[in-house]
């Protein structure tokens, strides 16, 4: 009998498993291996200090010591290069901007992580930038394909990767163990981002799923050991080649790409960035995020043998290893989850819809 069923082999759920290999956990991942997901689309960029008012992001303290170790050994172990460590730099958007970074330079807790320019910057000569702007460092980003299909690749030749669809509806649920198509698992953790809004075990959480779209673009004479983030992230993949984006769109009707979505994102960039470039293509992916910008994580408060690992949102590279750590501590251990991501902390919505 396995230990788990691993549904969904995106970022979440591919961090779960690996996770689970490091534990010497039995475990199976399956997946129907459909090209639109939004970790294949998802820039993977991990950044101590975000949002619009430039503050340390959640337990960045601990979560970034342990996603450095946690991607470079599994690099190893898959013999892939997909973990990119690289500043990313910020130009001021206003002289308010500029005075507020420059008081939480100033303090101890935020100086590891930030380097203030106020004249000249290495960039210059590339970012329409008037009055300066700032460094974040310990950041990067995750080529979350690379990460995914290598560790699919490794997880196949050892018997626990499987492409098919594990449908609700199939699943047989005893006691102390589920059985789907004739296999066992003393449990089913589903990880598979927006589809969970459908998922009849779990549709009545509050998930807010947004549609976001991105560029591959082409640009010459760039500097290709930074990722430049004013309205928009442009991220350097080698070659010239850079990824540009992304949108936010809440109440789409499709996953489809948009002129409207191409358009933004190429106004950005040429707000943002003096060269010529060309399009190479165009994508879009949908997001799994939760209302309180917090991941789902736990188990079924009705079904004990059906967990979930999710919503782990535009943070998921820093957030998944630390919590798929956490996680199993939770299902081996009985060790308490963080009450921030703990799924009860929604149990009254699915008693309200009893």
């Amino acid at each position: 009998m396995l230990d788990f069923l691993v549904v969904g082999a995106g970022l979440a759920g591919v961090t779960l498993a690996h996770t689970f290999n490091q534990r010497n956990k039995k475990f199976l991942m399956v997946d129907p291996m459909i090209p639109k997901t939004s970790s294949l689309v998802a820039a993977g960029i991990f950044n101590p200090i975000t949002g619009k008012r430039i503050v340390q992001t959640w337990k960045a303290d601990l979560l970034f010591p342990y996603l450095t170790n946690f991607y470079r050994e599994i690099e190893k172990k898959t013999s892939a290069d997909f973990l990119h460590s690289m500043p990313i730099y910020k130009p001021f958007t206003s002289i308010e901007e500029q005075n507020h970074i420059f008081s939480q330079s100033s303090d101890p807790a935020y100086q590891k992580y930030l380097k203030v320019y106020t004249g000249q910057t290495p960039y210059d000569d590339v970012v329409k930038n008037s009055s300066g702007g700032f460094e974040t460092n310990h950041s990067g980003f995750l080529d979350i394909p690379t990460y995914v299909s290598s560790s699919i690749q490794l997880f196949s030749s050892k018997s626990q990767f499987l492409n098919d669809e594990v449908l609700p509806s199939q699943l047989v649920l005893n006691k102390d163990y589920v059985q789907w198509k004739g296999i066992e698992a003393k449990k089913v953790i589903f990880c598979e981002g927006y589809k969970a809004q459908t998922n009849p075990f779990f549709n009545w959480l509050p998930f807010v799923l947004t549609k976001g779209e991105i560029l591959h673009l082409k640009v010459e004479n760039i500097n290709e050991k930074v990722i430049l983030n004013k309205n928009i992230y442009i991220l350097p993949l080698g070659n010239s080649t850079f990824k540009a984006g992304a949108t936010y769109e809440w109440g789409f009707e499709n996953d489809e790409i948009t002129l409207k979505g191409e358009k933004e994102i190429r106004d950005k960039f040429e707000k943002l960035v003096e060269r010529p470039y060309s399009l190479i293509s165009h994508e879009a992916g949908i997001r799994p995020t939760v209302k309180d910008r917090r991941p789902i994580i736990g188990l079924h408060p009705q079904y004990e043998t059906l967990g979930i690992f999710n919503g782990l949102g535009t943070k998921g590279v820093s957030i998944a290893p630390y919590f798929a750590n956490q996680f199993l501590d939770f299902l081996e251990a009985g060790k308490k989850l963080d009450q921030e991501v703990n799924i009860n902390r929604f149990n009254s919505l699915l008693y309200s819809n009893d």
